[in-house]
């Protein structure tokens, strides 16, 4: 589908439905989202996806995920490169989904080398579970893979397991930013992107601006491209405010 993500040009959502995890997760997108496409569901009385993995009720995740293995078929037909973000509306890496399920993903992005294919997750121990398991080693240039670090303790969690799962390249995605972030060394290295952004929706709030300057000030310092997505939060910044008089808007070269 087509998107308001500034990183990626198309979504793509073969799985739906997730759980939520860590702090990252408090006011998730997806989840309000689904809860609202589920409402129209139940209203229009068809086509039955969303409403199977969210909890009306209590308007939440219901901790289903769903594979709509259809959707797997659409870009074979986009005859334009596009940067394409696999599952919005889920977690690949979600102890519910199956690694058959992941896959056929993969047999999608192996046949669509005129696509990158973006895969970010809060759950790097699965992600490196199924890569150490597949069958099929081959690195594939058309295939970046992340995670999310809202802060140092989700950072010093999941960036040493990212790093070392074979990929065309690592990204990290700092948003929602709770808390400063020290990159270490190593990780410099090793690390082909940055995206950073604070928490929008409902309960957004407004992160300090510290926070991304220094996250920003890293990325300049080691060559890494940096991506500033947004401020969010409080409603007197509702109309963006540059970092340091600039707005970085930096992608990495696609090959």
């Amino acid at each position: 589908m087509s998107t308001k993500i500034q990183w990626c040009d198309e979504t793509l959502n073969p799985i739906i439905g997730c759980s939520k995890i860590s702090d990252g997760c408090i006011n998730c997108y997806a989840e309000k989202w689904a809860l609202r496409i589920a409402h129209i569901e139940l209203l229009n009385n068809k086509d039955f996806y969303y409403a199977k993995v969210v909890d009306t009720g209590n308007l939440c995740w219901n901790n289903n995920v769903i594979f709509k293995e259809e959707v797997l078929y659409k870009p074979f037909h986009w005859k334009k490169s596009r940067m394409i973000f696999i599952n919005s509306m889920s977690d690949t890496f979600h102890k519910k989904v199956s690694f058959e399920w992941i896959d056929k993903i993969m047999i999608m992005v192996k046949g669509n080398q005129n696509h990158v294919f973006i895969m970010l997750t809060k759950r790097p121990e699965i992600m490196r579970e199924y890569f150490k398991n597949r069958k099929d080693k081959e690195i594939l240039k058309n295939l970046w893979l992340g995670v999310t670090v809202e802060n140092q303790k989700y950072a010093d969690k999941r960036i040493p397991i990212l790093l070392n799962i074979p990929a065309t390249l690592h990204f990290i995605s700092a948003e929602p930013i709770m808390g400063n972030i020290l990159l270490k060394e190593t990780w410099l290295k090793k690390i082909g992107w940055v995206i950073c952004g604070g928490m929008s929706g409902t309960n957004k709030y407004f992160p300090l601006p510290e926070w991304i300057e220094n996250l920003q000030k890293q990325c300049e310092m080691n060559n890494i491209p940096f991506l500033f997505k947004q401020w969010g939060g409080i409603s007197n910044h509702k109309n963006g405010r540059r970092l340091n008089g600039i707005i970085y808007n930096e992608f990495p070269k696609l090959f």
